[in-house]
């Protein structure tokens, strides 16, 4: 994606649109400004980390557009050392987004009766990042066994 910057807005749609069936999430677009971030950054980790970051962007995301602020820290800090704070991006480095982040993940699983893999298909994210979070959080997934 270095080398081709102007594939990065037709590969960003289609994860976009994949994500959007895959989540059922209402979300329709993703801003000009978040659109900006992504056109300016090095993507050393190239494709995959492209649709990381928009997986990411889906499960935080609590409107119906993709703003900067849905984007993960990482991505806004390497902005914010290259050319200074990005607007908008401040609420990222608040840390209220965590405790909101670990009740969505506790949500999924309950709802998944502790399942990884549904768990990771209801919040639109892969399995690994949810066994990266639980792990972050300090959480176990209990199945409930009935007869």
């Amino acid at each position: 994606m270095r080398e081709r910057p102007l594939d990065l807005p037709l590969l960003a749609e289609s994860f976009f649109r994949t994500l959007q069936l895959k989540s059922g999430k209402d979300i329709r677009s993703v801003s000009r400004r978040a659109m900006d971030l992504l056109m300016a950054y090095s993507w050393p980790e190239n494709v995959r980390e492209l649709r990381s970051t928009l997986e990411y962007a889906f499960v935080t995301c609590q409107t119906t557009s993709i703003e900067p602020e849905d984007l993960p820290a990482a991505m806004l800090q390497a902005q914010t050392v290259a050319k200074g704070p990005v607007a908008g991006a401040s609420r990222q480095y608040s840390g209220d987004r965590e405790p909101r982040r670990k009740q969505e993940l506790i949500e999924a699983l309950r709802g998944a009766e502790g399942y990884q893999s549904r768990a990771a298909e209801i919040l639109g994210i892969s399995r690994v990042t949810v066994w990266n979070r639980m792990k972050r959080y300090g959480l176990r997934a209990i199945r409930q066994v009935t007869q």
